[in-house]
C-alpha cells in the first residue's frame, strides 16, 4: 500500500510479484495525487509498461551514489534510457570516494641501507590534518623513525608550523643524553621540513629525499 505522508490517505493498493510491487502506469496520472478525497486505485495485475515515479528531481551525486558510484557515461545513458530527469551537479566529477577507491601505486622496493650506529640517520614524515580534533586540540602529527634501532617517536602538533620547533628539541634531547650526531635526515620534501636548511649550515645535517 502507498499512502500519501501529510494526509495518510490511501494512494495505491495492490499484490506484490515474486517479492516485488509492481506500480502501475495509471498511478503516474497527478490528478489522483492532487486529489486525496478520491478512492485508491486497486489494481490485482502486474503493469504491462514500467514506469518510475518521482516526488522531485534529484541530484547527478545522489544518482551516482545509488548506482554504486558508476562512471558519468554509463549514469548519463541509464537516466537517459529510463527518461529520468536529474539536476545536474558539477560535483560528480569530484566524488571523493570515488578517488579514494581508484588510487593505486606500487610497492616500495625494500631498502637495503642500514645505519651502523643510532641517530646517524633520521627519517621523518608528518600526517594531517585530521577530521576529527584530538583531545588538547591536536590535528596533526610527525613521526621520527631511527635508522639503525627502527625506534619510532611521535609527536602530536596543533599547527603544521609546530614541526621544526619540535625537531630542535629532539635533536637538543638527543645530543644531549646520548652524545649523538645526525648526518643525514630524510623527509619527502615538504615545505614544512625546508626550515632544516638552518641545521644543515649549523649541524652539518643533510637533508634527502626519501
Amino acid at each position: 500500500m502507498i499512502e500519501d505522508k501529510a494526509t495518510k490517505v490511501l494512494l495505491y493498493k495492490g499484490r506484490s510479484n515474486k517479492g516485488l510491487y509492481p506500480i502501475p502506469q495509471a498511478l503516474g496520472d497527478l490528478s489522483i495525487r492532487s486529489n486525496p478525497k478520491s478512492s485508491p486505485i486497486v489494481v490485482e495485475g502486474i503493469a504491462s509498461t514500467p514506469i518510475a515515479l518521482l516526488g522531485k528531481p534529484v541530484s547527478s551525486v545522489l544518482w551516482h551514489q545509488r548506482f554504486g558510484h558508476v562512471s558519468n557515461e554509463v549514469l548519463t545513458q541509464m537516466l537517459k534510457q529510463s527518461q529520468i530527469s536529474s539536476v545536474s551537479d558539477s560535483s560528480l566529477s569530484l566524488c571523493s570516494f570515488c578517488l579514494s577507491g581508484k588510487m593505486h601505486r606500487l610497492p616500495f622496493a625494500s631498502s637495503q641501507s642500514h645505519s651502523s650506529l643510532p641517530f646517524q640517520r633520521l627519517h621523518s614524515d608528518v600526517w594531517g590534518p585530521s577530521s576529527s580534533v584530538a583531545f588538547g586540540g591536536y590535528r596533526y602529527y610527525v613521526s621520527i623513525i631511527d635508522d639503525c634501532t627502527r625506534f619510532l617517536w611521535i609527536f602530536p602538533l596543533i599547527n603544521k608550523s609546530e614541526v621544526f620547533p619540535t625537531f630542535v628539541k629532539f635533536h637538543a634531547y638527543i645530543t644531549k643524553h646520548f652524545q649523538a650526531s645526525v648526518q643525514y635526515f630524510q623527509s619527502d620534501g615538504g615545505g614544512e621540513y625546508c626550515l632544516y636548511r638552518i641545521l644543515t649550515t649549523n649541524d652539518h645535517l643533510t637533508r634527502g629525499r626519501s
